[in-house]
């Protein structure tokens, strides 16, 4: 009876441990190659980290109690955006985390604060000051991609409508990779040029 407790706590143990097994993901390396952001869950709860390049002990990034999706190094200074929602609504909104001190990071600057609308989190542009993102502002049942500019009071730029998930894949120059989702199996791909669009992918089926 003695073994057959001690096997049962061995196994539970095994299981905590399995369980216990924390998920990061959302690598982002500072615009000086010094720091990666991420997020990760060791609490339970998704949170935005920084660690150095050179290893050592994750710090909190911004210790809101709210749920983080994704983190977003600017490419120009010491500075990201981080989308989070509220109450685990998934309704992601965007702010911008000050990571110029040595310590933690500052106080987020909201970005975004309707609760009715998903942001989902994209990319910079080179310049450091304006961010891509996908949202269903327009329509609830769709996501297009816009353009912020975070240093300006001025509304977002849409630059990619259609009727289906849109969602920012990267950005290098003016050129810009979106991913559309027709399904979970079947994803569209395109270049976004200052010419205009172009197809990556064109094929029929679920690719």
């Amino acid at each position: 009876m003695a073994a057959d407790n001690e096997l049962s706590r061995a196994r539970l143990e095994r299981l905590r441990r399995w369980l216990d097994v924390s998920i990061s993901h959302s690598p982002s390396v500072l615009y000086d190659g010094s720091a990666v952001l991420f997020v990760s869950d060791p609490t339970g709860l998704p949170l935005p980290y920084r660690v150095p390049v050179t290893g050592g002990t994750p710090t909190l990034l911004a210790g809101s109690g709210e749920r983080a999706d994704r983190v977003r190094a600017s490419p120009k200074g010491p500075r990201a955006v981080l989308s989070r929602d509220t109450g685990g609504n998934e309704h992601w909104q965007l702010s911008l985390v000050d990571l110029s001190g040595d310590g933690a990071a500052g106080p987020p600057r909201e970005l975004t604060a309707d609760p009715a609308v998903i942001h989902s989190a994209g990319a910079w542009r080179p310049d450091g000051r304006r961010f891509l993102y996908s949202s269903n502002a327009r329509d609830a049942r769709y996501f297009d991609v816009y353009e912020l500019d975070v240093d300006a009071a001025r509304p977002p730029r849409r630059i990619w409508q259609d009727d289906g998930y849109a969602d920012l894949v990267d950005a290098r120059g003016e050129s810009l990779l979106i991913a559309r989702a027709n399904t979970n199996l079947d994803v569209d791909l395109f270049e976004i040029r200052e010419a205009g669009p172009v197809h990556l992918n064109p094929h029929e089926g679920e690719v």
